[in-house]
This record gives structure tokens, C-alpha cells and sequence, in this order.
């Protein structure tokens, strides 16, 4: 399902991207991540290391540079995925066991029947050109196309321009999740879950 124009969108990665792929996702998530994650070093090899390549709706420019992404969840997983093993391969024992609680927190659980998507990101220098749009209405082909009813995602609560983005393309909350004194230490207090219906 490639798109025309100026952008491509395509599913999945070259294993040669990995790397890329985890600095755009940082750099559009660190202040979400940071605390868990970083530093930035630490937190792009880890993504880098568990990215499932597959679960990616990758956006490329005319030179096949990747501007934009936007993981997926399904039967196979998410687009970052990893073990306990994996956190302590980078961070570590001990950093690997305060990290995994906290990450075991903000897990959600997801309806098979809805197309989940995990981090829609577009870099910097290529944000308000319509790419985000194009991201979604890609994912609504790749849904409807699997017979998938709605797509949703997940915003934190004081990301008010992602969530004014996702209802100016028809996304409504659905739930609202507090997070508790976990609040106190990532900088947000709940997470909404945003839908799409597919028509």
C-alpha cells in the first residue's frame, strides 16, 4: 500500500534502520520516557534493540529517508518489544528491575478486533506538513483492509496538542486512565485512550 506524492508510506523497516528508528522515537518521547528510559544514549540502544521492524508504518521523503513512523500493535506484538534479559543487557541488573516495574504500569491491555497504534512520530524539520494526517489515513486502509473496525492510541494527559491533532481527524476519548503517584515522577497524571471509528 505505497503512497504518491512527495512521501511513501510502507510497512516495516530495513534491519539496517533500526537505529534511526530509535532516535526519531526519542526524540518525539523523551519527555514521556526520559525517566524511564534515559539517558538518551542508554534509551535509543535499548529501542533500537527491541523494535520489532515489522510493526512500523515507516513515512519516507522522495531521497527514501525516513521522516515519520507509527508502530503497531497485533497478534505478532508491538513495535517495541523486549525482555527483562534485554533491560539488563543495557541497563544493567538493578537498573533493569526498578525499569521493568514501572514499564509492567503503563502496559494497556488491547481488543483484537481494534488496530492499536504505539508511537506516531514524525521528525522535527517535517512536522505541519500533513504527514501525521497521512499516517492515519494509511493506517485506516491497513485496518479496514484486515477487516479491523476502529483504530486507537494512547495520549498523555497534558499532550493537548496531540490530542486536539487526533480530535480534529474524528478521535474521541474513550477512557481515562490515572496513573497515580507514578504521576509524580513522569510529569503526567493520566493517559487517555483516543479512537477511530472506521466507516
Amino acid at each position: 500500500m505505497p503512497e504518491s506524492n512527495e512521501i511513501s508510506l510502507v510497512i516495516g523497516l530495513r534491519e539496517t534502520e533500526r537505529d534511526l528508528a530509535a532516535s526519531l522515537y526519542w526524540q518525539a518521547f523523551s519527555k514521556k520516557l526520559s525517566f524511564l528510559l534515559g539517558p538518551r544514549k542508554k534509551a535509543e540502544a535499548y529501542i533500537s534493540k527491541v523494535l520489532n521492524k515489522d510493526n512500523v508504518f515507516a513515512v519516507r521523503d522522495t531521497k527514501n529517508n525516513i521522516v515519520g513512523l507509527a508502530g503497531f500493535r497485533d497478534v505478532n506484538g508491538g513495535v517495541i518489544g523486549g525482555t527483562f534479559g534485554d533491560l539488563v543487557d543495557v541497563y544493567g541488573f538493578l537498573g533493569a528491575i526498578w525499569r521493568a516495574t514501572f514499564l509492567s504500569f503503563l502496559e494497556r491491555k488491547d481488543n483484537s478486533e481494534i488496530l492499536h497504534l504505539d508511537a506516531v512520530c514524525v521528525e522535527q524539520k517535517s512536522r505541519g506538513k500533513g504527514i501525521g494526517r497521512k499516517i492515519i489515513d494509511f493506517s485506516g486502509r491497513f485496518a479496514k483492509s484486515r477487516s479491523i473496525v476502529a483504530i486507537e492510541l494512547d495520549v498523555v494527559s497534558n499532550n493537548e496538542p496531540a490530542i486536539k491533532f487526533y480530535k480534529n481527524l474524528d478521535f474521541y476519548i474513550v477512557s481515562k486512565e490515572k496513573i497515580g503517584p507514578m504521576g509524580l515522577i513522569l510529569g503526567f497524571k493520566s493517559i487517555y485512550r483516543m479512537r477511530l471509528d472506521l466507516q
